[in-house]
């Protein structure tokens, strides 16, 4: 089995293990804090969230140049490219630090009236807890991006699953005896400390990887921040999409109506996995491409590809939770929080063109065209901020989640596709073709569903809510077979089976 489906399996399987155990986790978490520590845990990680932004940015720089140097195999360059890195790194993390320092005064500046003192003052020591953990983070990036060029997506994948599984165990002993929020950024700082030094570790010794400045390269330096700067541009839009409307609602009401609102975060982002799962792999591939004649039909024919088998199994995520969703979060934590479900929805329905094109973002970021999707986030993101502030105001949670919703409609569904199609010269008309004929012929699925889960009236318990999901997952699934899969879907279902199966045999 090649590493690409080896990464794909086992993003499934850390989505599967996320959920798990986020059913298990997020109740024990909101029983042990409390709404209001909850709620304030959530506040502080959507400020945070945008200083973590910038090592994700120059981390796609990186990897973008590495991986087009590491098809020559130039090892030379290679040393060369990460050094220059890690000055960019080590400069970044100085201003993180100033910045951060900055943010937590304005911070206790913005939330005075909504906080109280001792919230104040223990969220300004999580920031300062979570400024460290992105200076880890920082100082290890270079080697994330090592293992990614050498498309050892199972490493990366085999730590986060340990990780997911590990925060909520220490985070039941250590809760029973400190339940603060500042507890959990303590555990997630220490966990982070430990996959980091597996990274450095697994880079030096597995795959040699060797960091040595040859010559410092003051264009390449250039390249790398102005390529990154656009990364960054959008990731900060996609911070105020995805973080502006827990903050506004913090400042405008408490820290109880963040905790509502955290929840509808949480099944939206958990479902943001379901198809970059897929697209994640794909960016050494696409570089691979790009560089051959005809490159672009290719790169779009595998968008294609990966757009069907990606909204394949969101559709089924989507329309799951449209039929079972206020059951299932009646279960997970309880009917005060049920407004979470229409709070997901405007979320998740126009989500779901972002996800299932999801590889279109590597494919601007290849082309080197991200400049345009990162100037339109930003501004778009900032206009909902405005948006959101009304809507807000009026109808509280379900009025922000409407005004993010709509947002993303308008970039993601409208201006985006318009862009890739004009300007990429992706066929998005054939891929959209695609899509609405596998609706169509799964539609069918979901309103049989939805009324015979409306009509035969089970007994209200957790065990009836598993077995009809896992009925309506088969009824899914033997339609998707049957009806709508490709003979090359098949067959790229049929190996990944078989590779189980074969391993497991071994084994």
């Amino acid at each position: 089995m090649d590493n690409r489906k080896k990464g794909v399996i086992l993003s499934y399987l850390y989505l599967v293990i996320q959920t798990v155990v986020n059913l298990i986790y997020v109740p024990m978490v909101l029983n042990l804090l409390g709404k209001s520590e909850y709620g304030l845990y959530q506040l502080v990680a959507s400020v945070f969230a945008y200083i973590s932004i910038f090592e994700a940015s120059i981390s796609s720089g990186v990897l973008r140049y590495y991986c087009n140097v590491n098809v020559s195999g130039d090892t030379k360059k290679k040393e060369n490219i990460l050094a220059i890195a890690r000055i960019i790194y080590r400069i970044l993390s100085v201003i993180i630090v100033v910045v951060g320092l900055v943010g937590i005064h304005f911070f206790r500046i913005y939330f005075k009236n909504s906080l109280t003192e001792a919230e104040l003052n223990e969220s300004s020591i999580m920031l300062v807890i979570l400024i460290i953990n992105m200076i880890v983070t920082m100082s290890n990036a270079i080697y994330l991006a090592t293992i990614n060029a050498h498309e050892r997506f199972a490493v990366l994948k085999i730590l986060a699953i340990i990780v997911q599984l590990m925060q909520p165990i220490i985070c039941a002993f250590v809760l029973v005896r400190f339940p603060y929020a500042m507890s959990i950024t303590v555990i997630q700082l220490l966990l982070n400390c430990m996959v980091s030094i597996y990274r450095f570790y697994y880079s030096r010794t597995v795959l040699s990887v060797t960091v040595r400045l040859h010559e410092f390269d003051s264009n390449l330096a250039k390249n790398i921040i102005l390529f990154a700067s656009s990364i960054l541009l959008a990731s900060i839009a996609d911070q105020i999409f995805w973080r502006a409307d827990q903050i506004l609602l913090g400042k405008m009401y408490s820290t109880t109506v963040v905790a509502v609102y955290s929840i509808g975060a949480q099944i939206y982002t958990n479902f943001s996995f379901v198809g970059t799962a897929i697209s994640s792999v794909f960016f050494p591939k696409l570089s691979f491409l790009f560089s051959q004649k005809n490159g672009i039909e290719k790169i779009s024919e595998l968008f294609i590809q990966v757009g069907r088998i990606s909204f394949q199994v969101v559709f089924l995520v989507l329309t799951a939770f449209y039929i079972f969703g206020k059951e299932f979060i009646s279960f997970w934590v309880g009917k005060y929080y049920m407004e979470a479900y229409y709070i997901a929805m405007l979320i998740l329905v126009p989500f779901t063109i972002d996800i299932i094109q999801n590889l279109g973002l590597s494919i601007l970021q290849v082309v080197n065209k991200y400049n345009f999707r990162a100037k339109m986030y930003f501004v778009s993101a900032i206009a909902n901020v405005f948006t959101t502030y009304f809507m807000a105001r009026t109808w509280g949670g379900i009025g922000a989640a409407a005004s993010t919703g709509m947002t993303m409609f308008v970039t993601s569904g409208l201006i985006l596709n318009i862009y890739y199609q004009k300007i990429i010269k992706l066929n998005v008309v054939l891929f959209w073709k695609n899509i609405l004929l596998i609706f169509v012929k799964l539609l069918p699925v979901v309103v049989i569903s939805y009324l015979g889960n409306e009509m035969i009236q089970l007994p209200e318990t957790a065990i009836f809510l598993i077995i009809k999901m896992s009925l309506y997952s088969i009824f899914y699934f033997s339609v998707l077979y049957l009806l709508v899969m490709s003979d090359e879907e098949k067959n790229i279902l049929k190996g990944i089976v078989s590779s189980i199966k074969f391993r497991r045999y071994k084994s």
